[in-house]
């Protein structure tokens, strides 16, 4: 396979050829690297860059890390809530050509991405705000991934402080981002903070690693306003090689500049039915800047006669935006032969600017900075068809709240010029030499990064105090109020918020069912203050009015079932990257999204949970309070009898029953939990796997010790070290650290031949058979002799140090290291319990015996292990030695996977 086969790759997934320059990028990326920056103009299939890298990836297959120069990881990154998300779409049809193609080459590329030690060629995920433990992109360290991302998550990530990630669960992401990776930011001029905190990161702290394990994270710009030398960008005589490009650069879309005469919303709803009675236009959209204004003209085009109108925003819960892009896909999407419907209004926010791949017949937006309009005039006409796509452009009177300055420049400078044609040859001609900065829209510089703050946010488990907000460093200082909270709506809280936690734990929720909004536009919102947002990342609109000094209505903040920060809070108490969870009386949203006066907002839990566990991804659940069409007292009935009472033994018979009543057919025996609220069934297992991951688990506490089959300690630790090795040499590591990961995993569980953990697996006694890694049975109370906080993997660090086979290690230190952070602890401190130094077991291992203590004396400070933290990581980097536990942890996850897939040894 060579670098002419990507032609006919390329063509055998998207059934047409690349354009000129796709081909010359990748010859480009094969002799010298990614350039630092990719100009290219809108409409050109910049998102193809993915392919080039997969691509790229699947010839130097069989080359080790310090060879290959292409990333196991390619994160495309986009300042935007994508509504449509090209990218995303884009990289999955990739993957599904790769997964079933029988195209030769194709097959041929598909064979050597899996040469990576995986049965998945590419897997593709997207990161669009989310929810704790949902982040399943980190499954596998050593498979090909796609994954489309915004700043925020990305970026949070990389800086060990993952929004709506586990304290424990940090250090996975930030090692996967950033090691073996290449981050593709996609109009890069809008993410000036995050690229500076990014190259300090680069260009400083990823150099302090004395051993660095493999190459640190390579950041690639695509944007037409970025300088410098190394830049690769669109010539002349590719335009003139592709007559499809052509015509998609030199369409004309000449745009008429209006002032109203009226009320803003009242001017663009004029104007969009002005153009789509004066045209055959049959797709009219219709930008604003500001969720509410767009909501104002969505409402009253719905009521144009003969119409239809949708709105896109990206203030959304994803399974409602699902919902609606898979209604209007087929009348808006940008691609050949599109259906052709009646009159449909497309109003959006700055959501479609990029990364929306819809293409408009006429365009009615609100003015907005130089570089915005031209996004938004990509979106009309995308495709270059033979008409003149018509436009109109409006200002808002009072002023953009949201750009500021420079719309107020742009529309100055168009005012001069007008009448204006947007296509992009001709803007480009306009433009030519002139000085942009004024008329483009402004992101903030990001702050310095001292030491001192990786020093902090290297600490992932226990959180340091103080610990620095990352979001300044994502999107300027400005960002605090601006940052993201998930906010979650549930229609079976009950009036009683202290039964909120145990209500919700039943029924976690899903990254699918989460909408995304600023801290201080939810602060606001839950003291019934008015708020207005927009779609920008990281840009919070400044309100007039003082917040009232009181509490609000209260949400519950979930940090996952079980934990202590999972609590009752009032709105002043939120904080950038919370999870919250509210009744759905509360209102807030509709189909839609963000709409602050809507009464009552749907619950969508079971319906996202249903579409995920039909795709094998999710274990299959109904939440029996809001279940539709069911008897009430037959079901209450049923439930007593399954119950039982002091006269009357359980009556596993009314299960079945109850299942009758659901009309459900889903395989394996159901489970219904104590209260009897929500029933489940075992996971699904699909025969292909599905192009999207399967969820993360945790495994920051010993909840996987307790999940279906009953799994020996020894079969269990030997599935845990093949993974372990399989992980390492797919990653390309050195043989030292493979050996070194490989003994790790062998050594990890032993401190689980505590008895007393080993009686909390049986939920009896232990009577010295042959010790267990998982119990099969539900969880159990902590038998009364194993200390509340103790950690089994701290016990794993004191008996690994007696075992002859530690002395085979390259690096001892780090052996132990990994042995005790393998459930995320131990960053840099270890749990504190009271225990009997006197306590003592015996530990097997491998045929030989040693004698062992459950380790509590590594809680102290004078411990030494702090200093091995430290030391290791000045050693292998702060984000070296994250990917070097994620393989580890990552192994037992998954073996832990497999294991409850099977329900056996």
């Amino acid at each position: 396979m060579t670098v002419n086969d990507f032609r006919h790759f390329y063509r055998a997934i998207h059934d047409y050829p690349p354009f000129d320059w796709q081909e010359k990028l990748l010859e480009r990326v094969v002799d010298k690297g990614w350039p630092a920056t990719i100009d290219l103009p809108t409409s050109s299939g910049k998102t193809s860059a993915i392919d080039v890298a997969v691509f790229h990836l699947a010839l130097q297959a069989g080359l080790g890390m310090q060879e290959r120069t292409a990333a196991l990881r390619t994160f495309f990154v986009i300042d935007r809530r994508a509504v449509v998300d090209e990218a995303s779409e884009h990289a999955s049809k990739i993957a599904t050509a790769l997964r079933d193609s029988k195209d030769e080459i194709v097959a041929d590329v598909a064979r050597s991405l899996r040469s990576y030690g995986v049965e998945v060629p590419l897997k593709v995920s997207t990161m669009r705000g989310g929810m704790y433990r949902d982040s399943s992109w980190a499954d596998e360290p050593n498979q090909p991934l796609v994954c489309v991302s915004t700043v925020d998550q990305v970026g949070s990530r990389l800086l060990f402080r993952g929004y709506q990630v586990g304290d424990s669960s940090r250090p996975v992401h930030a090692g996967l981002i950033g090691n073996d990776s290449l981050m593709i930011v996609d109009e890069a001029h809008l993410s000036k903070a995050f690229l500076d905190t990014l190259g300090a990161v680069q260009d400083r702290y990823m150099k302090w690693a004395e051993c660095p394990p493999a190459k640190p994270v390579r950041l690639v710009q695509m944007s037409a306003t970025m300088k410098g030398d190394d830049k690769f960008d669109l010539k002349e005589e590719s335009i003139e090689k592709d007559e499809k490009l052509a015509a998609r650069l030199r369409a004309s879309k000449p745009a008429e500049l209006r002032t109203p005469k009226k009320k803003f919303e009242d001017e663009m709803i004029s104007a969009a039915r002005e153009l789509a009675a004066g045209s055959d236009a049959r797709v009219v959209g219709v930008i604003a800047n500001t969720v509410g204004s767009a909501r104002a003209i969505f409402t009253e085009l719905e009521k144009t006669k003969g119409a239809e109108a949708v709105l896109l925003i990206g203030r959304n819960r994803p399974f409602c935006s699902q919902e609606l892009w898979r209604k209007y896909k087929d009348r808006i999407a940008a691609k050949e032969g599109r259906e052709i419907g009646g009159l449909l209004f497309v109003v959006a926010t700055q959501t479609v600017e990029v990364g929306a791949n819809i293409d408009f017949d006429a365009l009615v937006t609100e003015s907005a900075p130089l570089n915005s309009l031209r996004q938004r005039f990509g979106r009309l006409n995308r495709l270059g068809r033979p008409f003149v796509a018509k436009a109109v452009i409006v200002l808002r009177p009072k002023g953009d709240v949201v750009y500021g300055a420079s719309t107020e420049n742009t529309w100055k400078f168009l005012s001069e010029r007008a009448p204006m044609d947007f296509g992009v040859m001709a803007m480009k001609a306009l433009l030519e030499g002139l000085d942009l900065e004024p008329l483009n829209a402004a992101a903030g510089a990001g702050p310095l990064v001292f030491p001192a703050h990786l020093e902090f946010w290297v600490q992932t488990n226990p959180t340091p105090s103080p610990d620095p907000e990352v979001a300044p460093f994502l999107h300027g200082e400005q960002a605090l109020d601006a940052a993201d909270v998930q906010v979650v709506w549930r229609g079976d809280l009950g009036d009683d918020p202290n039964k909120w936690k145990g209500i919700v734990s039943l029924a976690p929720p899903l990254a699918a069912e989460a909408l995304a909004l600023p801290v201080a536009a939810v602060r606001r919102w839950l003291k019934d203050q008015e708020q207005e947002v927009t779609d920008l990342e990281g840009v919070a609109i400044q309100e007039a009015k003082e917040e009232k000094r009181d509490s609000g209505r209260s949400a519950l903040r979930w940090r996952g079932a079980g934990k202590k920060e999972t609590k009752i809070v009032e709105a002043r108490e939120i904080r950038p990257g919370d999870t919250i969870i509210v009744p759905s009386g509360y209102g807030g949203a509709d189909q839609c999204g963000w709409n602050p006066g809507f009464p009552e907002t749907r619950d969508i839990g079971d319906e996202a949970n249903k579409e995920q566990a039909e795709l094998g991804l999710r274990k299959p659940r109904i939440r029996l309070g809001l279940a539709r069409d069911l008897d009430r007292d037959r079901l209450a009935e049923l439930l007593g009898r399954l119950r039982g009472s002091d006269d009357e033994e359980p009556d596993p018979s009314a299960l079945k029953e109850i299942v009758e009543m659901l009309r459900v057919e889903f395989k394996g025996t159901p489970r219904i939990d104590s209260a009897g609220a929500v029933i489940t069934w075992p996971l699904q297992k699909k025969e292909k796997p599905p192009t999207l991951p399967a969820p993360d688990e945790t495994d920051e506490d010993d909840d996987s010790s307790f999940r279906e089959g009953r799994i020996s300690l020894k079969v269990h630790t030997k599935g845990v070290e093949k993974f372990a090795r399989r992980y390492a040499v797919g990653c390309g590591l050195g043989q030292d650290l493979v050996e070194d990961i490989a003994l790790a995993a062998r050594l990890h569980d032993l401190g689980k031949c505590d008895e007393r953990f080993q009686s909390w697996l049986l939920g009896k006694p232990f009577a010295g058979t042959e010790f267990l890694a998982k119990s099969g049975d539900n969880r159990r109370l902590r038998p009364a002799g194993y200390p509340d906080g103790a950690r089994h993997e701290m016990g794993s660090v004191v008996a690994a140090s007696e075992f002859e086979s530690l002395k085979s290690a390259h690096d001892r230190e780090l052996v132990l290291y990994l042995i005790g952070v393998h459930h995320g602890f131990g960053r840099p401190f270890f749990p504190v319990w009271a225990e009997d130094s006197e306590y003592r077991f015996a530990v097997e291992s491998d045929g030989l015996v040693a004698d062992s203590g459950s380790g509590h004396e590594l809680g102290r400070i004078d411990s030494g292990w702090v200093d091995r933290f430290w030391d290791l990581n000045r050693k292998y980097g702060y984000w070296g030695l994250a990917y070097l536990e994620t393989i580890l942890r990552r192994a037992d996850c998954m073996r832990s996977r497999s294991e409850e897939l099977s329900g056996k040894d």
